[in-house]
Parts: C-alpha cells; sequence; structure tokens
C-alpha cells in the first residue's frame, strides 16, 4: 500500500535494507505505471510527518514524466489535534497518554509545539520547498 512505502521512505528508523527495497519496489510500480500510461494518486497520513522525504519521491516521480499535484485536506487545529487525542486514548498507545489524562490536561504548551511540525503551515513549507 502507499502507506507503507511512504512509510519505508521517510521512516529513519526503518532497517536500510528493508527502506531499500521499498523504495526499488515503488520505483519499479511508478516505471511500469509510467510505461502503461497510467495516472498514480497516493494518498496517505503520513505526508505530515516532518522525516517523511518528498525531494526522494519526486526524484522517482519527475524522470518518468509525471507531474505531481498536491491534494490537501484542511481541519481545524483543534478539532484535528482532539481527533489525534482520541485516537491515541482509545489505542491506549505507550508514552502518548499512559495517565489518561483529559484532554485539555493532555494538551500543554510542550505538547502543542510538538504537534505544529505536523500540521497544516509546517507541512504546507515543507512541501513548497522540495523540488
Amino acid at each position: 500500500s502507499s502507506t507503507n512505502i511512504m512509510n519505508a521512505s521517510s521512516n529513519s528508523k526503518c532497517p536500510k535494507t528493508y527502506r531499500d527495497i521499498m523504495m526499488d519496489y515503488f520505483q519499479s510500480f511508478v516505471e511500469d505505471a509510467a510505461n502503461q500510461g497510467s495516472n498514480i494518486l497516493l494518498s496517505t497520513e503520513e505526508f505530515d510527518r516532518a522525516e517523511t522525504n518528498i525531494t526522494e519521491m519526486t526524484n522517482v516521480l519527475i524522470p518518468q514524466g509525471y507531474k505531481i499535484h498536491a491534494v490537501v485536506y484542511y481541519r481545524r487545529f483543534y478539532d484535528w489535534i482532539h481527533s489525534w487525542y482520541n485516537q491515541i486514548t482509545k489505542s491506549r498507545w505507550n508514552g502518548w497518554n499512559p495517565n489518561n489524562d483529559p484532554f485539555v490536561q493532555w494538551l500543554t504548551n510542550d505538547r502543542l509545539q510538538e504537534f505544529q511540525s505536523s500540521y497544516s503551515v509546517a507541512v504546507y513549507n515543507r512541501f513548497m520547498e522540495a523540488p
């Protein structure tokens, strides 16, 4: 799936061999799609992560003649962060809310700063800086 490809392309914690295998697969997929005259739609929530390597992806797509168009869904910050809080609270992801704090206690100033890198303006700026 595209999410797995994006994770492999962006996640520095991924073993290098797995990352290389996924990028080889992505390049082969792009080449096959280009040879067949097919369009490609990549959709993933992983594009908001600061470690996503947009340049690496464009370096695979552009030589095959693809023009890249970004379509972004905007969600108000406090709606987005509350949804994120609900996801981690329901799934009990270790480390994010170990005390099961209510939202108003969980959303500290430090946490706000941490999440800003994954939200609209920061994501937009990263995409605009990519070739």
